[in-house]
């Protein structure tokens, strides 16, 4: 069984988006086995105070290199760090200096760009276009604009949030129209087994 649990409503200039958090209950069967409710709203889904297991080991260069497309940026929307791919683009970055309007612009959802509406709506998709980089005056970009989809996570208790997200493609063509290599992206990233799919 499914329920409503929650509905929220937020009005912009020309339209009006709808957050819904829904309840699912399994219904008792023939066992008696008592019900169980799944919701977002739960505190593993909703808090964002993560007590870590221990510590964990990796370098702030480890982890750009590991996740090369990642943004992460505190509350007042600067750049922290970002990974390779990104600092490769904008090589003239500074930490807590560069605004993400200066790097990336909101595709989806279409919600004005802040902290708090950020956090209304971090269990969504985030779909972001990189801006494009700096080039000298007279020369034109010859790359297409790069997409990039993935999921807002917040760290240090709400202090920063990290956009944990990958390119937007899913051919080879559209690789290279990018200039974007499979060698870029993230290992463990399942967009790069469903470009070698559609080959």
């Amino acid at each position: 069984m499914m329920r409503v649990l929650e509905r929220k409503q937020e009005h912009y200039e020309t339209f009006v988006m709808e957050h819904v958090i829904f309840v699912v209950q399994q219904i008792e069967g023939v066992s008696g086995a008592p019900t169980k409710a799944l919701t977002s709203k739960s505190p593993s889904t909703i808090s964002i105070e993560i007590t870590p297991p221990g510590k964990f080991n990796i370098t702030a260069h480890d982890f750009c290199f590991a996740f090369p497309f990642h943004v992460c940026f505190n509350k007042d929307l600067l750049v922290e760090h970002v990974g390779v791919h990104i600092r490769n683009r904008f090589p003239h970055m500074q930490r807590g200096v560069t605004p993400m309007s200066e790097i990336i612009e909101l595709v989806h959802p279409e919600i004005p760009i802040s902290y708090e509406s950020i956090k209304a709506y971090r269990n969504s998709l985030f779909i972001f276009k990189l801006l494009a980089p700096p080039t000298p005056e007279g020369t034109s970009p010859i790359a297409e604009e790069v997409t990039v989809k993935g999921a807002m996570v917040f760290v240090n208790n709400g202090e920063f949030v990290t956009y944990m997200c990958s390119p937007n493609v899913t051919t080879v063509r559209e690789l290279l129209n990018r200039n974007i290599f499979i060698s870029d992206m993230q290992r463990h990233d399942s967009t790069r087994d469903l470009i070698m799919l559609n080959q």
